[in-house]
């Protein structure tokens, strides 16, 4: 569902891992109309969690599989990047990267030791509105998983020599980022879709400068304020019964303390549309390639797991035979593979798509992007609405298939307040839909004069075939600039 990542430099590989819940195959071998002969699509049921709440607030949702001896946990905690205060951009990731580098009684060493004793791995992700603790353990040892969560979540150690080597990583990573052109990509679409002052300007992963500020007090201060179980789904997925998983939470999450305050939301306000096009090429001497991204910030009434828009995604750059892979890989080959996703958080979301393209044919893959994005508006054969169609309801079980993969969905949704009845009808909406749905999302969810085009590559050799496109207003960034700018 989501892709866990420690290092920094592998949060941005951009497309080519969609972290949201319709990407979880792309395999071409599904992406046809189902042939006549094999019927219908076989029923699929989207698993319906037993849903209770612990008296200290916190929300669980359990669902029972019979087929594996294992079990998978996804706690879900309301708190993210856009919660952290001005000066400290980076602050969650911080904290949640700490998370596990000692809790309860345990140091970094001793915790790990614990987690490998019970056969168990347990990981952290923070992303814009939402910090994740994840278990994958033996089901007859979850309690002693839990408690491991547990004392991640509620009783942290934070120790300082933690946050020193963590820093001393993260510095090591940005250097790196300097020559990694999807990284640069990823913080300068950033830079360009959202306007400075905003928290989506900065990458989660914050900057050097306020790196170099944070202390460990900060990073107590924001789990005191943010980290309670009011905030909290907690996801069980595994071969126990109810009463047995019930026990186990008790047993483990319900000492974390009850909140003493009203909780407080920060208001989420969604980004605006840019007025016109722009352009935005940060200078990468010596590039062989050049990373192109088109970007725009989602519109406001548009909805994570609409039907609709994710069969507009699938033919757009959604699927391997999609109207961006056929033309920028298969006709022109000018790239391995074009993509296009839409991402959403809490209060807002980013529509993008791109490929990594050869230096020389810059300028055309750039001509060719705009083409499908202006074409995907026109409403589509019925035949390509079909295989579309089939396409998302053949690839959406896969986000069901083991423990790990149905423990993200829900805490995906979680986070997003999608309730499961969208989960459940989402298949049959998706077989609902005719091209006259699909024409009028496409038309709402993509504006080809109001996104940004940012490309990472050799201004030398690709800025004058760029101007000459005529797209919009073109600036120019080096690499300092979008590793260093500061909100």
């Amino acid at each position: 569902m989501q892709t866990v990542f420690k290092n920094f430099c592998l949060v941005v590989s951009i497309f080519m891992s969609v972290k949201t819940a319709d990407a979880q195959s792309q395999s071409p071998h599904l992406d046809r109309t189902r042939p006549p002969e094999l019927g219908p699509l076989p029923p699929f049921t989207v698993p319906r969690p037993e849903r209770f709440r612990l008296a200290n607030g916190l929300e669980i949702a359990f669902v029972a599989r019979s087929d594996t001896g294992l079990a998978d946990a996804n706690l879900s905690l309301e708190t993210g990047a856009c919660d952290d205060p001005p000066g400290l951009f980076g602050l969650a990731d911080w904290t949640g990267s700490l998370l596990n580098e000692g809790a309860g009684s345990r140091d970094a060493l001793e915790f790990a030791d614990a987690v490998d004793f019970l056969g168990a791995r347990v990981d952290t992700q923070v992303s814009w509105d939402s910090t994740t603790g994840l278990l994958h353990i033996p089901a007859e040892r979850l309690t002693q998983g839990l408690e491991l969560l547990a004392d991640m979540f509620v009783r942290p150690l934070f120790l300082p020599a933690e946050l020193d080597r963590l820093k001393a990583e993260r510095r090591n990573a940005f250097v790196e980022a300097r020559s990694e052109p999807a990284v640069l990509s990823h913080l300068a679409v950033l830079r360009a879709v959202f306007p400075a002052g905003s928290r989506l300007h900065i990458a989660v992963e914050g900057t050097p400068k306020s790196l170099a500020k944070a202390t460990i007090e900060d990073v107590r201060s924001f789990h005191r304020t943010h980290f309670r179980p009011d905030a909290a789904v907690l996801t069980v997925v595994g071969s126990l019964g109810l009463d047995e998983v019930r026990a186990a939470i008790e047993k483990t999450f319900g000492l974390w303390p009850k909140p003493t305050s009203a909780r407080s939301v920060a208001q989420r306000l969604p980004a605006t549309l840019p007025q016109k096009r722009s352009i935005l090429l940060v200078d990468k001497p010596g590039a062989p390639q050049s990373v192109l991204t088109v970007a725009a910030p989602t519109r406001a009434d548009l909805a994570p797991l609409d039907a609709a828009t994710e069969v507009v995604n699938t033919v757009l750059g959604g699927a391997f035979t999609s109207r961006l892979n056929m033309n920028l890989r298969e006709k022109h080959g000018y790239t391995y593979g074009a993509h296009s996703s839409f991402e959403f958080w809490a209060g807002g979301g980013m529509f993008r798509a791109g490929a990594a393209v050869e230096t020389p044919v810059t300028a055309p893959a750039v001509a060719q992007t705009m083409k499908e994005l202006a074409g995907i508006r026109v409403p589509m054969e019925a035949s390509e609405l079909s295989k579309a169609r089939t396409y998302r309801a053949v690839t959406f079980p896969t986000n069901f298939e083991s423990g790990r993969h149905t423990a993200d969905v829900f805490g995906w949704a979680a986070s997003l307040g999608i309730p499961d009845i969208r989960l459940q009808m989402f298949v049959k909406e998706v077989e609902t839909l005719d091209v006259q749905a699909v024409s009028r999302a496409a038309e709402r969810a993509i504006d080809p004069d109001q996104l940004c085009i940012v490309i990472v590559g050799d201004r030398k050799e690709i800025e004058a075939p760029i101007r000459a496109l005529g797209l919009g207003e073109l600036s120019v960034r080096d690499v300092d600039e979008v590793i260093d700018e500061e909100p």
